[in-house]
């Protein structure tokens, strides 16, 4: 949209119609929705025992069980038992939990360590190993734990290679260390950064992820060669999934801290980073070829844990908000499962069943993958704004399947004892009580095999009309009803009687450096124009009518009917010199039932309307030492004088002030000295003013020894 630069007044009325447009282009309606679609909507609500898919739809989750929990503050590692169950490795007291398929849990290992960091099964017993010592140990066949080695280091990572070797990712100086069956341990590698944090094998060679720079490096399993593959953005690789001639792995934008202090072990503080620093938590994928591409970023902070599901996809474990994601081939993202824990640390598959471990309140669940158990998923809770009754709810059903609704309502923003209890759908409309406030929930099962998935849940409400409110309500100046320019402008919203035309602006206009100041034509400074803030509680669209009367009678005169934009400019010539005012009706009945329709009513401050220009008198000029002196008198009978300008032979208008020094009344008197320039005696000088409605009178004056005004 084109639009022509004014004064500020009316670039303020501009926005006022585009904002009016912009809400009446949402049909309101007497009855109403909530509506919830979308990810966003969904996660404003709790999802207990249910999943919700990228387009925020609905299904039950796998059954879950927590298994463990209050025994350690953070299960580090996982690591299956082939028996269908899995060991843990915790902290911060550095103790084994075996967790057998059943459920039940022992402590097989007490170590001196704070943290274990690390499990892997090798080929004479599970290993294990943390911080702060960087010990190495192993549970062997008879349940007794021994040291394999100390290393001189924390480890952070442990992965079983050929002939009972292991191999253990250590940090601050990012060693990677080879420790064979006897115990006897050597560096095969230094890669360059600190910390070693995952370790993996991939298309035979072993791969490892750094926390520092973010690094994913290859390794020569026998000769320590390094090679970088990959720098990512983030600064720290955290998880590797090896998938055939595929390799995922995950980058966060912030690492973790790890210091050392004595017998003391600070874990974990996730370092603030300055601006600019990349935060957020991306999955990658690197083919056999090398290409490097991001499959999937995640709102959440961090991905800490990576695995693959019974049924393939890809699993992701994140925090800080405790949620388990699963990814299809398409890298569809479902979000699996919440956690009331913050962080998701940990993740182990054996068989059917999903393990994962948690931190900032260690605990460890199962999910039975395959029996999908009964979920339920509980709104947020709807204001309607006013006591409303409630209609039929809607949803879409991807995937059909047992659904329940339920519903229930009151008056307080948080559901409390004066609420309503649970009630379901009465022949398919919510049965709860009218209320101001409501909230639903929704049971999913699976039926006849079919796992329901829905979404998109629609919910009509209707209450009483409410009355619209007028907020403000400004007449502008009558210099100000159009823009600056002395010919009408070209873009056009409103058609004038005579051909003329006017425009709103859209935006405040920019401030001239020029000290010239432009004029209003005489078309332009024959209209008014009003604006006003209006607003409806219902979102009901609005029509408004405009009346005007003289400011001493009662009865108003309508100007103007049916408006649907909160403006109007009008034609004040035809209308006497005076003190008047402007009165704005909103009406809403076009969105509500014949005669349920409310009016708000405004009336403007008294203005003026002034059509007469001032008269400009005594003009003459004397000479005055060597120069002359040119005086006269400005008077109007209606508004007060708003300046007095000269020009000394065509070359310009000056200001001038007024001879008692200040410019504000309906009569000043005016003495203005004129200067001989270079000896050159001026041969005429015009005198120019205007009243503050923007009229104007001029009269010029000959410098001659009569000087008569002409």
């Amino acid at each position: 949209m084109n639009a022509c630069h004014g004064r500020g007044w009316t670039a303020l009325l501009a926005s006022l119609c585009l904002a009016t447009l912009a809400a009446g282009s949402a049909e309101a309606a007497r009855t109403r929705e909530f509506r919830m679609s979308g990810p966003d909507e969904v996660q404003a609500g709790e999802l207990e025992g249910t999943s919700m898919t990228a387009e925020g739809m609905i299904l039950p989750a796998p059954a879950s069980r927590q298994l463990m929990t209050g025994e350690a503050a953070f299960v580090w590692s996982l690591s299956p038992d082939g028996q269908g169950g899995v060991y843990a490795g915790t902290g911060s007291q550095g103790k084994v939990y075996r967790i057998a398929a059943d459920g039940s849990w022992t402590v097989v290992a007490e170590t001196l360590e704070y943290e274990l960091f690390a499990l892997a099964q090798g080929p004479r017993g599970l290993c294990f190993a943390g911080a702060p010592n960087g010990t190495v140990l192993r549970l062997g066949a008879d349940k007794t734990v021994e040291t394999l080695v100390d290393l001189p280091q924390l480890v952070w990572s442990l992965i079983p290679g050929e002939g009972g070797v292991m191999f253990a990712g250590s940090g601050e100086s990012g060693e990677i260390h080879r420790i064979s069956a006897d115990g006897a341990a050597s560096v095969l590698a230094k890669v360059p950064d600190t910390h070693v944090v995952s370790l993996a094998w991939w298309r035979g060679r072993l791969v490892c992820g750094t926390d520092g720079r973010g690094l994913l490096v290859e390794v020569d399993p026998d000769g320590g060669a390094t090679r970088v593959l990959y720098d990512a953005d983030e600064e720290e690789v955290v998880s590797l999934l090896p998938l055939g001639d595929r390799l995922l792995f995950a980058a966060n934008g912030a690492g973790l801290d790890v210091t050392t202090s004595g017998e003391m072990l600070v874990l974990p503080v996730i370092e603030v980073k300055p601006d600019g620093t990349p935060q957020g938590a991306v999955l990658y994928e690197m083919k056999a070829d090398g290409l490097v591409r991001a499959v999937w970023e995640t709102s959440e902070k961090r991905i800490l844990s990576l695995a693959l599901a019974p049924d393939g996809r890809v699993l992701a474990g994140t925090g800080d908000e405790g949620v388990l994601f699963a990814l299809d081939s398409l890298w569809n993202a479902v979000r699996l499962i919440d956690v009331p824990e913050a962080d998701l640390l940990s993740l182990a598959v054996s068989g059917d069943r999903v393990f994962m471990g948690t931190g900032n309140g260690g605990s460890l669940y199962r999910l039975d993958w395959n029996a999908t158990g009964k979920g339920e998923y509980v709104s947020q809770v709807w204001d309607a704004g006013q006591v409303s009754s409630w209609g039929s709810p809607d949803w879409v059903t991807k995937v059909p399947g047992q659904v329940v609704f339920e519903s229930r309502s009151g008056q307080t923003s948080a559901p409390d004892e004066t609420w309503s209890s649970w009630q379901g759908l009465s022949e398919g409309r919510i049965a709860s009580p009218p209320g101001r406030f409501l909230q639903w929930r929704m049971a999913l099962a699976a039926e006849g095999g079919r796992v329901p998935e829905v979404g998109s849940v629609v919910v009509p409400y209707r209450g009483p009309n409410r009355a619209p409110e007028i907020l403000s309500l400004d007449v502008s100046a009558q210099s100000a009803a159009a823009g600056e320019s002395g010919s009408p402008p070209e873009t056009l919203h409103q058609d004038m009687p005579g051909g003329v035309k006017v425009e709103y602006e859209m935006s405040e206009p920019e401030v001239a450096a020029s000290t010239d100041r432009p004029r209003p034509g005489l078309w332009a400074r024959t209209l008014r124009s009003a604006a006003w803030k209006a607003r409806d509680p219902d979102g009901d669209r609005l029509r408004y009518d405009v009346y005007l009367r003289f400011e001493s009678d009662e009865e108003f005169h309508l100007l103007k009917r049916d408006l649907e934009t909160p403006a109007w400019t009008w034609e004040a010539a035809a209308w006497p010199d005076g003190w008047y005012q402007l009165k704005v009706v909103a009406r809403d009945e076009r969105d509500n039932s014949p005669r349920a329709g409310l009016v708000a009513t405004r009336v403007s401050q008294p203005f003026r309307i002034d059509n007469t220009p001032p008269l400009l008198e005594s003009l003459a000029a004397a000479p005055d030492g060597q120069g002359w002196r040119v005086s006269g008198r400005a008077r109007d009978a209606a508004s007060r004088i708003a300046t007095i300008e000269y020009s000394v032979d065509g070359e310009g208008w000056r200001d001038a002030l007024s001879s008692d020094g200040i410019i504000d009344g309906t009569t000043e008197d005016f003495s203005i000295p004129i200067e001989t320039q270079d000896g050159r005696r001026p041969a005429v000088v015009g005198v120019r003013v205007s009243d503050e409605a923007g009229h104007l009178a001029t009269g010029r004056v000959r410098l001659t020894p009569a000087s008569p005004a002409r």
